[in-house]
This record gives C-alpha cells, structure tokens and sequence, in this order.
C-alpha cells in the first residue's frame, strides 16, 4: 500500500531557515531584539497595540488571567470545544470553570452567557475553534464581561462586514506551535488594544523575563512566517474552496459556519460524519489519506457520550473528522483528498 497522506507538515521553506541560521550566528538566541520585533509586527497585524511573546501557551494563559485581575474563586465561562489544556490552566489558577454548549452560530451560547452573568459570571475565555467566530460581535460586547479571545486555530478568519479574529477580547492569546499558522516551534503571545492592558502584561513579563519570554531563536521563525502569512492564508482558502465543492457532492456535514460570509483561514478542514467516525478513518486511510478526530483535545470530548449535556456541540465532539490541509500538498495528492471528502462518512 501507498503511504498515506501525512495529516499535516510545517509549512517552513529555505528562508525561513536562514533567518533561524543568522540568528545562530549573529549569536544572539536568547531573549531580545528578534523577540521585541515579532511581537511588535504581531501586534500591529491583528490590531493591537503592544503585547508580549512567551515561551508556552499555559504561560500566556496565566499572563491574561493577570493582567485582567482574575482572582480565585471567580467564575469564568469557556466554550465545550476549548482544548483541555484551557481548562487545566484556569482551574489551577483557582478560578470556578463553567463549561458552555455551542449555539449555531458561536462556539459558546450566547444567551448561556447571559444567563450565568446573573449568577456570578466574571469574565469569558472565548477559544475560537478550528477558525469558527462568534457572527454576533454585540451579543458579547453587551455583556459587558472581560474577555479573553484565543486566536491559536481562528488567525485570519473573519466575516465579511462583520467581526473578525482578535476583534472580541480585552486580551488576545495565541499560541505559536508546529500547527498554528504562524509558527515559532514552540511559544505563545498575550497582546492587548488598551494600554493599561499592555502595561500590566509588560511588568509579569519584567518579573519573570529570564525564565518565560520567547528566545529570540523562535521569534527569528516567527518573523518570516508572519511576512508570509497573507501569502499562506490565500493558499489555504483555495484549497478550503475545493473542499468545500467536493463537500457538497457528498453527505457529511460542515463544521464551521455555513453562511457566504465567513470566510475561513483554513486552519484545517473539519466535518461531521454520520455513523461511526471509526469507520470513516478506516475509509479514509484505505484511500491513502490520513484524517484525525477532530476534538480529541477538547475539554467537551469526555462528555461525548452524555448527549444530553451539551446536545449543540455533541455531534461535532463524537463525529467530527479533520483533513490534511496545509500549503505543502501536491496537486496529485489534494485530488486524493477531494474523492474521499465526496464519498466518506454520508
């Protein structure tokens, strides 16, 4: 048998190398310059004003929780489809968890979030799954909670006329791993609009530099992924509109939003199959393609067997699937993909 179809491979060409390779050489891998540039360049892509770069996600997370004034014992809502790791963060940091079903047009209800406002609701960790935003930006700026918006799967993606990643939060976190659009091979960021924001995020930085802040080895990659990042997107938006035709030969269903104004980074491509999702990887892999379950990682995937618990979000959690979906696909082998697309999991 043929090898499969890897799921996914960093998208890293001989620059981005180089710019790894001079740092070396310019001996200067630590903390600074590189490091003070990505974070500038960053910021001024997604609109912010300032922010910091660090070297892991949970060390962003807590760096957000900070500079909003969490305390033990708050409440904090968060979607059913935010990774594990969210919720092992929050919870250690003290803060009462609230986990929240999806509604049809956000990764988290809405009007669940009004409801826990009257009980105590304290702020919103609001994780923007596989690019799915929220379509109704005033249904949270009503509430008048702090947010926290993690753009780690959603960078890129946004709503023609309507919000976009990075434009609900009071902080915005994203990761920097070997999967996110924008890699540094390991990090993360904390970036903010509002300058009493950024001026706290910068001083737990200062306390803690020398063990927390990104070396400027990783923000050295960072900084040419990010000058590519356009290029990367467009890319990844033809190859979502193929799958998307091949999508609606067959009879699974999309994950993310259906209406014409969305517009996806392409982060990945997720869809939910009838029957088992077992027999679909099966299919899938017979044909030479490698596909993954695609909320394996949430916090709502041990509840999948609970339909009950949180029905919105349930199919996606036991029957969603994820396609390869990266620049680096040859032509003979997104061909592959697209005849399993129309024919898997109906």
């Amino acid at each position: 048998m043929a090898s499969l179809i890897r799921f996914n491979k960093p998208t890293l060409l001989r620059r981005d190398m180089d710019a790894v390779l001079q740092t070396m050489v310019d001996e200067k891998i630590g903390p600074g310059e590189k490091k003070r540039e990505f974070v500038k360049n960053f910021s001024l892509y997604i609109g912010c004003k300032d922010g910091i770069a660090l070297r892991t996600y949970p060390d962003a997370i807590r760096f957000s929780l900070k500079a909003l004034g969490f305390s033990s014992g708050d409440k904090i809502a968060i979607s059913v489809f935010s990774p594990e790791i969210v919720y092992s963060v929050l919870s250690d940091y003290g803060l009462d968890v609230m986990i929240v079903d999806s509604s049809k047009t956000s990764p988290i209800d809405e009007e669940r979030l009004a409801g826990l406002k009257d009980e105590g609701l304290k702020g919103i960790y609001l994780f923007d799954p596989y690019g799915f935003l929220p379509e109704d930006s005033e249904a949270f700026s009503n509430l008048s909670l702090p947010i926290i918006e993690d753009i780690s799967e959603s960078l890129g993606s946004y709503y023609e006329e309507g919000p976009k990643a990075g434009s609900f939060g009071s902080v915005i976190v994203t990761s920097f791993e070997e999967r996110s659009l924008v890699s540094t091979a390991g990090g993360s960021g904390v970036f903010s609009r509002k300058d009493e924001i950024v001026s706290k995020l910068k001083e737990e930085s200062r306390k803690s530099g020398k063990y927390t802040d990104m070396p400027d080895l990783n923000a050295a990659l960072g900084n040419i992924q990010l000058i590519k990042l356009d290029e990367t997107l467009a890319i990844r938006r033809e190859m979502v509109k193929a799958y998307q035709a091949s999508l609606m030969q067959g009879e699974a269903k999309p994950f993310l939003p259906k209406t014409s104004s969305f517009v996806a980074n392409g982060y990945a491509f997720p869809l939910i199959v009838e029957g088992k999702s077992e027999d679909a990887i099966d299919f899938a892999k017979k044909n030479g393609v490698a596909v993954e379950k695609s909320f394996t990682e949430a916090v709502g995937y041990r509840y999948r067997e609970n339909y009950n618990l949180y029905p919105n979000a349930n199919a996606a959690l036991s029957r969603s699937l994820s396609f390869p979906l990266y620049p680096m696909l040859r032509r003979q082998e997104l061909d592959i993909i697209e005849k399993v697309i129309r024919h898997i999991g109906g």
